[in-house]
C-alpha cells in the first residue's frame, strides 16, 4: 500500500523511497505535528491512522544516527529521535518558463479562418515559401 505525505505541495512517499512516520501518540508532540501540516492545508483537523509526514520534513538531527546510511548501505534515515517535529515546509512549485506559458495559451485559443486562409489557397507567405523549397529541391547539385 503506498503511503503518502499529508504535507501539502509535497507528494512524497514511501514508493519515492522517502521514510514514513505516523503521528506520535504523545498529544503535545502530536499537536505540533498538527500545526506544521495546518500552515499549507487549513482544512486538515485531525490525521487519520493512516497518516503520515515523509522524512523530508525532518531536520537530520530529529534521526538517530544509523551506522547503516553512514556506511553507504542503506539510502534512508528511517528512525526518529522521540520527541522530532517537522520543520521543513517543501518548496513552491517553480512557475512555468514565459515562453511555455505563451505556447499554452495560444494552443487554448483558436483562430478564425480568414478570407486568404481558405482551404485549397495558400497565404503569399506560404506560395513563397513553397515556390523557395520547390526550387532548392528541383536543383542539381
Amino acid at each position: 500500500m503506498v503511503k503518502r505525505c499529508v504535507v501539502g505541495s509535497c507528494n512524497n512517499s514511501n514508493k519515492t523511497g522517502h521514510s514514513t512516520h505516523f503521528f506520535p501518540k504523545e498529544e503535545r508532540i502530536r499537536r505540533q505535528w498538527i500545526n506544521f501540516v495546518q500552515i499549507k492545508r487549513a482544512d486538515f483537523l485531525e490525521p487519520t491512522e493512516h497518516s503520515i509526514i515523509c522524512g523530508a520534513h525532518f531536520a537530520n538531527e530529529c534521526f538517530e544516527d544509523d551506522g547503516m546510511v553512514k556506511m553507504g548501505l542503506k539510502d534512508k534515515r528511517s528512525n526518529l529521535k522521540t520527541g522530532s517535529v517537522p520543520t521543513i515546509q517543501p518548496q513552491r512549485p517553480k512557475a512555468l518558463p514565459e515562453a511555455r506559458k505563451r505556447t499554452m495559451k495560444s494552443e487554448e485559443k483558436e483562430i478564425p479562418a480568414t478570407a486568404s486562409q481558405t482551404p485549397g489557397k495558400r497565404s503569399r507567405t506560404s506560395r513563397a515559401v513553397h515556390k523557395l523549397s520547390v526550387s532548392r529541391v528541383s536543383k542539381p547539385m
